[in-house]
């Protein structure tokens, strides 16, 4: 049920400007940020969080504390926790001038057009200091930089050393040094990995980032923002001044998304102190550090719309995890099915992520983690990851919460989208035991979409699972679990007594000798198709003679669906029975 907002405070669903959140918005106070900012005092500061868990709004609120404008912008932090902390902090409010790039919108399908984005980008916060180059005394070098940087005509080699320009103008100018400040760093980068221009995106970024901030006397410090750190041999190979904290780092980590405290007094604020539960499962689960946060947006759109749904998958990269499924060995897929069923799972993560390499191996979980579609499992992290020499730490990861799982779960089910039929359809001959048409659908979609790297028994469980989760809200999906005698590989017990219970029994084809020649009988033969027959009836065999129903039946249900699957390469067979 809504609550009625009109006499409350506006919720600050999408605002990432500071100034309008703290004036006409409910503000969650993150200004301690800045403090332990000014404590730690590094010289390049790199923070690394999942998209929409409040990067951009952090960094307004730190441009806004420390620039220097014609503006009082003391009143936005008279009332907030940073102005009661002393004079060695509010003392710096509003002293400095402020560079600041916001590279979020460089989504690019060329390197051409990434480029030109560039240039503007730029060349605007050029133009921010005109003013500043007309009435200082300028040595003619920085006024003919300064001129066609901000007027869009200078070549890539001087754009790629514009933010060291800049600082040195500032400084002469204004004899204070600059903070310099760069939002989504890496957007620029992940274009050019997704569409082909890798090198030259990494190329001009290595170069703008190393000149405007190695060793530069011209700057007081550097706060960095981006969804992932790109590794030092990549990008940050010539800063050697960089901190940076990621989601596996204690320090500012309670500073993006929303902690416990936060949410219940905003959950009460606007009338949904009783949600709380659902609330947390749905949105909280994510471990920064030692801190269980909640991702904001979907916090936020829940007081919205007043509805527990999927809200920061639908804004998010989640595109990614197809890709992820569609290139992975099928080990990874296991773990990845695994993960889906609620358990825990071991892998290496490192934090010194190289583009080309994302789509290797195990780092797929380390992007995963960074990208917010895994946590550390913090029931086993103080056992199993704890800090060593090496950026690859081993640690038990777990999907954080309902909504990223229903993530998972739609991107498996997007596979589907090249069948002729929705998936609606498959289940429709599933719950009408018409294996025939069933066994077309899932054949036609072998065809269309799988890989002959696809071809192992984990994937085709996983093919299987996917489906199974389609029915998530109707059914609870377990797989290799005991009952009876065994362990069935797909159980879903219904959560209603109108629908009946499910057991899937899947076979793969595996290499078979003829009895009469002695010879190997290839998967593509007659004699293939009559084994796939026999494994499909073995299937349903197998769930009678072990008891796999037992579970179900213990329940009270009686009405169990029995489902034999039988795969070879691109084929399939299907048998259901209605016990």
């Amino acid at each position: 049920m809504l609550t009625d907002l009109s006499t409350k405070k506006l919720i600050p669903s999408g605002i990432d400007d500071f100034k309008r959140a703290v004036s006409s918005y409910y503000f969650v106070d993150k200004t301690l940020l800045i403090k332990d900012l000014i404590d730690r005092g590094s010289e390049v500061t790199l923070f690394t969080r999942p998209r929409r868990f409040g990067k951009s709004l952090n960094l307004s609120m730190i441009r806004t504390f420390f620039e220097k404008t014609d503006e009082d912008t003391s009143i936005y932090f008279k009332d907030k926790k940073i102005w009661q902390c002393g004079s060695r902090y509010t003392s710096q409010q509003g002293t400095y001038p402020v560079i600041y790039f916001n590279f979020k919108d460089m989504k690019k399908s060329s390197w051409e057009e990434t480029l030109t984005g560039l240039k503007m980008i730029i060349a605007l916060e050029f133009a921010r200091f005109g003013d500043l180059v007309r009435n200082t005394k300028l040595e003619e070098i920085y006024r003919t930089l300064y001129d066609s940087i901000s007027r869009m005509e200078a070549p890539q080699a001087i754009l790629e050393g514009s933010l060291q320009v800049l600082t040195q103008i500032i400084q002469k100018g204004t004899q204070k040094l600059p903070v310099v400040l760069i939002d989504e760093y890496d957007a620029p980068i992940q274009s050019g990995y997704a569409n082909g221009f890798y090198n030259e995106a990494i190329n001009f970024m290595r170069n703008f980032l190393s000149s405007g901030l190695k060793t530069n006397e011209n700057i007081s410090f550097a706060v960095l923002t981006g969804v992932l750190r790109v590794s030092k041999e990549s990008i940050f190979s010539s800063l050697n001044n960089v901190n940076v904290y990621s989601v596996l780092n204690e320090r500012f980590s309670e500073y993006f998304g929303f902690t416990e405290d936060e949410v219940r007094e905003l959950l009460s604020y606007y009338g949904y102190a009783d949600s709380y539960d659902d609330v947390s499962s749905w949105y909280d689960g994510y471990l920064f550090g030692s801190h269980e946060i909640f991702n904001p947006l979907s916090v936020l759109k829940f007081l919205e719309e007043g509805v527990l749904d999927v809200h920061w998958g639908n804004s998010s990269d989640t595109g990614l995890i197809g890709k992820m499924l569609l290139s992975a060995s099928s080990s990874i897929k296991k773990k990845i099915m695994d993960l889906m069923d609620g358990k825990s799972v071991y892998v290496p993560i490192n934090e010194n992520i190289v583009y080309p390499k994302l789509m290797r191996g195990s780092n797929i979980f380390s992007l995963l983690l960074m990208s917010g579609y895994l946590k550390p499992d913090k029931d086993v992290i103080q056992h199993y990851a704890a800090p060593n020499s090496s950026a690859v730490k081993n640690m038990y990861v777990v999907i954080p919460n309902t909504e990223v799982r229903l993530v998972y779960i739609q991107e498996i089910i997007d596979r589907f989208e090249n069948i002729d039929a929705p998936i609606d359809v498959i289940w429709d001959e599933i719950l009408s035991c018409d294996a025939e048409s069933c066994e077309e659908l899932l054949r036609n979609y072998l065809i269309n979409s799988v890989s002959y790297h696809d071809y192992s028994e984990d994937f085709y469980q996983g093919l299987v699972m996917g489906l199974c989760f389609y029915k998530d809200g109707l059914y609870f999906v377990d797989s290799n679990k005991e009952s009876g005698l065994g362990r069935f590989d797909i159980c879903m017990e219904p959560k209603t007594p109108d629908l009946p219970g499910i057991v899937f029994e899947i076979e793969s084809y595996k290499d078979q000798v003829d009895s009469e020649t002695g010879r190997k009988i290839r998967s593509t033969s007659r004699k293939a198709g009559e084994i796939l027959d026999k494994l499909a009836r073995e299937a349903i065999d197998q769930i009678d003679t072990k008891m796999y129903c037992q579970n179900l039946k213990r329940k009270g249900i009686g009405n169990i669906i029995k489902v034999g699957i039988s795969f070879n390469k691109k084929d399939v067979r299907v048998l259901i029975i209605n016990e």
